[in-house]
């Protein structure tokens, strides 16, 4: 399995080239009221405790202060 894995790695896969306008950058951007942060695969670290208590997700813009 690894002389396999390692013959496939040898071969080069030639990079090719189009146009700018057809790239598929920005094809998902949502602006104004369109944005929703409850529609981002944000993982929910902890479990609620007790009753009642919410359930923060994390996006990772917090102080660290």
């Amino acid at each position: 399995m690894i002389r396999r894995t390692k013959e496939k790695l040898r071969v080069a896969i030639e990079p090719r080239e189009g146009a700018a306008s057809a790239a598929p950058l920005y094809q998902n951007s949502l602006y104004g009221i369109d944005i929703d942060l409850a529609k981002l695969p944000i993982p929910q670290h902890w479990p609620r405790r007790r009753p009642g208590a919410t359930v923060s997700r994390h996006t990772g813009m917090s102080s660290s202060s």
